[in-house]
C-alpha cells in the first residue's frame, strides 16, 4: 500500500467554497484508479490542511499524477499555492471494527443543503 500525503493552504475567505467544492466532486474522486481511502483534514479559522490518500501501489500514484493535477487545478481559485504531494509507504495501518466504523463526515447532500 502506498500513501500520499499533500499539505494545503486554504485563503480563509474560501474554506467554505473549497469544502463546498470538494463535496462535489466526489465523482471524480471515485474514479481515481487504485485509490483506496481518501481523508481530508483541516483547520477552517487557519485554513491548512493535509489530503491523506492510501492507494493500492507506488505505481498507481505514479499513473494518476495527472488526474490528481487536475482535480487540484478545481481549487486554484481557492488555494494560496499550489500543493505540492509528498508520497511514503505505508508501513502500519490500524483498523479496529469493534469499535464502529471510521467516521465519513458529511455526505454531499447534506453539507451542501
Amino acid at each position: 500500500m502506498f500513501v500520499r500525503i499533500t499539505p494545503f493552504k486554504v485563503k480563509p475567505e474560501a474554506v467554505d467554497g473549497a469544502i463546498h467544492h470538494l463535496l462535489r466532486t466526489e465523482g471524480n474522486l471515485r474514479r481515481i484508479d487504485g485509490l483506496l481511502h481518501l481523508s481530508v483534514v483541516g483547520n477552517r479559522s487557519t485554513g491548512l490542511g493535509y489530503v491523506i490518500a492510501y492507494l493500492e501501489s507506488e505505481d498507481h500514484s505514479e499513473r494518476n499524477v495527472e488526474a490528481v493535477a487536475g482535480l487540484w487545478g478545481n481549487f486554484l481559485d481557492d488555494l494560496e499555492e499550489i500543493p505540492n504531494p509528498e508520497t511514503y509507504e505505508a508501513i502500519y495501518c490500524l483498523a479496529q471494527p469493534d469499535r464502529g466504523t471510521f467516521p465519513a463526515g458529511p455526505t454531499p447532500s447534506a453539507a451542501i443543503g
